[in-house]
């Protein structure tokens, strides 16, 4: 059984290479060198957990806790409407529901709708479960309460 806990720092190596390896051949990473990825793509975990109304949610089985089935990392509270920075489930987890069990565990209703940053090929093929969620890479890059830079 998949169970959902907050997660802790035992779990943030997790969190980082799952985010790494399912991202790194997203034609929304942008043009990093492979070499710099792993370095950037860890160091964005953490800036996401940072930040004052994230909320890192990880799915586990309940009888081998260290048995990680997924995370989600979520803003509930900054944002119009609930902000997924990131959500991952492992290839072997993607059959077992495990993506519905954490949006619910985070409070994310995604029926109702909801803005995420990271669009992947899993993503776009689960578009009709997600109807009216928006891809909004940008909202999420800075902190709302930092003045805007102006484009150069």
């Amino acid at each position: 059984m998949i169970l959902h806990r907050v997660a802790t720092a035992a779990d943030l190596p997790f969190i980082q290479s799952g985010f790494q390896r399912s991202y790194r051949k997203s034609f929304n990473a942008g043009p990093i060198d492979a070499a710099s990825w792993p370095a950037i793509a860890h160091a964005q975990v953490v800036r996401w957990i940072e930040r004052p109304g994230t909320r890192a949610i990880v799915a586990y089985d309940q009888e081998h806790e260290n048995v990680r089935a997924g995370f989600i990392l979520v803003d509930l509270t900054t944002y119009e409407r609930p902000y997924v920075y990131y959500l991952y489930v492992p290839l072997a987890f993607r059959e077992s529901k495990v993506a519905s069990g954490l949006f619910r565990a985070a409070g994310v209703h995604p029926m109702s709708g909801f803005d995420f940053q990271c669009c992947t090929p899993a993503s776009r093929l689960l578009r009709a479960k997600i109807p009216n969620a928006r891809f909004d890479p940008n909202l999420g890059k800075r902190d709302p309460k930092e003045p805007d830079a102006p484009d150069e």
